[in-house]
């Protein structure tokens, strides 16, 4: 299974063709990193999204935009090798430094935390108080354990590598011990089941809510309808996940599994490659569809809309009209 894109010797494809698939890969990422980083300052602006399930968003829009950013450097890196200013043949520590520790790290976090963004999502639903007694600060407690566990599995995979062998150098896993890759396989492949089991579950909650939830009257509870409202939002970006980067697992596994090196390899591996950079533009494409409030603060952080707030009535009687102040 790669994670990225698999331009093998034993298939080359034209020049023309490489040109537009890695171009297409550049557009993605930037638009990845782009669309992450936004989503991180509107929400860190925004005092009305500091609660725990807003800030595990913007925690999994940090993983995007490492992924994005691991895109792009190994799309930068695949061009300065078809144009010789690289070594396609290096040793593993060259290429694990230069494509392989952004795309190790910033795919499993990102997984680990749309799975906590599943989790949290699933006892709000259906354990409203106890959620409520945790506050708003345990999310912190996720993110300091997501941050630990992929940092120390990364580094056991950069301390398990050969780092003195020369390998080809065109994706991570070349650059890996076999075992330690197999464990990182399982990993993903870990997250995406367990992605896919809490959407189907918290859907569940969700459309069932009365029935899971042992206090049916905390549904009339603002804080509870403060939860509630959030749950459109994360249950497209659920579903976006899932058909993008889960779907890219499942086509690249099977690539892998049933074809040999050659076009039709190529052409499957470019389309979970897409897919799998596309899945950095999900948080950011949910919110602003779904969220109201995120769409106009986006809108007003990039310039394009300002927001307007009311001012103190004008005159002395009750007939005049209130102004209004533009803030940029």
């Amino acid at each position: 299974m790669n994670t990225t894109t698999n331009i093998t010797t034993a298939y080359s494809p034209s020049q023309s063709v490489l040109i537009f698939v890695i171009t297409g890969y550049i557009s993605i990422s930037t638009a990845g990193m782009v669309a992450s980083s936004t989503t991180v300052a509107v929400i860190a602006r925004t005092k009305e999204f500091h609660t725990s399930c807003f800030m595990l968003v913007a925690s999994s829009c940090f993983g995007s935009f490492v992924v994005a950013a691991s895109f792009l450097s190994i799309s930068i890196e695949r061009i300065g090798v078809y144009a010789g200013v690289f070594r396609l043949e290096r040793t593993a520590l060259e290429c694990i430094l230069s494509i392989g520790s952004l795309a190790l790290w910033g795919f499993t976090f990102h997984a680990q935390m749309t799975c906590i963004v599943a989790i949290d999502r699933v006892i709000g639903i259906t354990m409203p108080t106890r959620y409520r007694l945790f506050g708003n600060r345990y999310w912190l407690g996720f993110l300091c354990f997501s941050l630990t566990t992929v940092t120390a599995h990364v580094a056991v995979g950069f301390i398990t590598a050969p780092l003195n062998e020369v390998v080809v150098c065109n994706e991570p896993v070349n650059a890996l011990n076999v075992a330690y890759f197999e464990t990182y396989v399982g990993t993903l492949i870990f997250f995406s089941v367990s992605i896919v089991v809490l959407y189907a579950t918290m859907l569940a909650c969700f459309k069932f809510r009365h029935k899971f939830a042992s206090e049916a009257h905390s549904y009339q509870d603002p804080f509870m309808k403060q939860q509630l409202a959030v749950m459109p939002t994360i249950r497209l970006m659920m579903l976006l996940y899932v058909s993008t980067s889960v779907l890219a697992d499942l086509v690249l596994t099977a690539s892998e599994m049933l074809l040999p090196p050659g076009p039709q390899h190529f052409v499957l591996a470019t389309i979970a490659t897409i897919l799998k950079n596309s899945s950095t533009l999900v948080e950011s494409f949910s919110l602003f569809v779904r969220n109201k409030k995120f769409r106009e603060r986006c809108l007003s952080l990039i310039g394009c809309k300002s927001i307007a707030v009311a001012a103190a009535p004008i005159g002395n009687n009750g007939g005049g009209r209130n102004a209004k102040g533009m803030i940029g």
